[in-house]
C-alpha cells in the first residue's frame, strides 16, 4: 500500500497524491537540504560603504528545520525561514545576471525582493515608482552544474499599467523572470498570461517562472487553477511562498543559473571575499 504525504491534512479531505504535484516542488520544503549560512541571523556586520549601503555579511553556520506546508485549501501557521546562500568561493568565475520581477502592483513583488537579500524584519513596502535595483553575489551552480559565483542584479519593476513601458529595457536584458502573483487576488492571477505575454514579447530567451505569493492568506485561486496555467504557459517552475512571513522565498535560489558564454572570461573573485554574501541597494537612476 502506498504510504500518504506526511504533509496531507486529514483523511477526511481530498486526498492530494504526490504524482498531482509535478510542477509544485516549491510547496514541499521538506525537500531542502541543511544550508550553511542564515543572513537573518549573521552576527558582526560591517557596513563598508554608506553612500551605497553595502553590508558584508560574515557566515554563521545554522541548522535549519523543516516547516509542514499549507494544504491546497486552508493556509498554515507559517514560520519565518531564513535565507540561506552558499559563499563565494576562490578561483571561480564571478558571472552577472540580471533577475526582473513582473507581476501587478500590489501582488508583493519588493516584499520578496526584501526577503530574497535576506532581510529577517517584515517588508514594510510601498508601491514601487519605476526600477529599484538591489545586487547580491554568492555561489550557486548552472544548469550543466557548473559552479560559478554569482553576482546578481535583482530588479524590482512597477507593476502600475502607467509604468509598464519603463520595464521593456529592463525586460530585455534579463536573464531571469520571476512572474509573481498574490494567491489571494483573482485578478493578479488573471492577469499573469499579459505579464507573460510581456516577457515573451521583449525577451523570449529568458527563464521564466511563475512565483505565487501570499500563501498565508486564504486562497482565491485553487491549486487546479494554477497548474493549469503552468502548464499551458510553460513556466520552468512554480513557487509558492508568504514574503510576509518569510516562508518559501529561498526556493527561487534553488534555480539552475543559465548558462552564459561570459563563464570563460569573467574574473575570479578575490580571496578577500571568501565566506561572505555582498548585498547592495541602488536607484534606478
Amino acid at each position: 500500500m502506498q504510504s500518504q504525504p506526511m504533509w496531507q491534512s486529514s483523511p477526511s479531505k481530498k486526498e492530494i497524491a504526490e504524482e498531482e504535484w509535478p510542477a509544485f516542488e516549491a510547496v514541499n520544503p521538506l525537500q531542502v537540504s541543511v544550508v550553511n549560512m542564515p543572513l537573518s541571523q549573521s552576527q558582526n556586520i560591517t557596513q563598508n560603504s554608506p553612500s551605497q549601503n553595502t553590508y558584508m555579511f560574515e557566515q554563521k553556520p545554522e541548522q535549519v528545520q523543516p516547516i509542514l506546508p499549507p494544504t491546497p485549501s486552508k493556509p498554515a501557521v507559517l514560520h519565518y525561514q531564513p535565507l540561506t546562500l552558499n559563499p563565494l568561493q576562490p578561483k571561480l568565475p564571478l558571472v552577472k545576471y540580471k533577475l526582473v520581477l513582473l507581476g501587478d502592483s500590489g501582488s508583493g513583488k519588493s516584499s520578496i525582493c526584501h526577503r530574497l537579500l535576506g532581510h529577517s524584519s517584515e517588508p514594510d513596502t510601498v508601491a514601487t515608482i519605476s526600477v529599484e535595483n538591489y545586487f547580491i553575489k554568492f555561489s550557486a551552480k548552472t544548469e550543466t552544474q557548473k559552479e560559478i559565483n554569482i553576482d546578481l542584479n535583482i530588479q524590482d519593476t512597477a507593476g502600475m499599467e502607467k509604468y509598464k513601458s519603463m520595464s521593456t529595457s529592463y525586460v530585455r536584458q534579463a536573464d531571469i523572470i520571476l512572474i509573481v502573483f498574490g494567491l489571494n487576488n483573482k485578478e493578479s492571477f488573471n492577469n499573469v498570461q499579459k505579464w507573460f505575454d510581456f516577457a515573451q514579447t521583449h525577451n523570449p530567451g529568458a527563464s521564466v517562472l511563475l512565483i505565487g505569493n501570499k500563501c498565508d492568506t486564504e486562497r482565491a485561486i485553487s491549486v487546479d487553477q494554477v497548474q493549469s496555467k503552468v502548464q499551458m504557459l510553460g513556466f520552468q517552475r512554480y513557487i509558492e511562498c508568504s514574503a510576509k512571513a518569510g516562508y518559501g522565498v529561498g526556493r527561487i535560489y534553488e534555480m539552475k543559473f543559465p548558462d552564459k558564454h561570459a563563464l570563460t572570461e569573467s574574473k575570479q573573485v578575490s580571496t578577500a571575499l571568501i565566506s561572505s554574501v555582498e548585498i547592495k541597494k541602488e536607484g534606478c537612476c
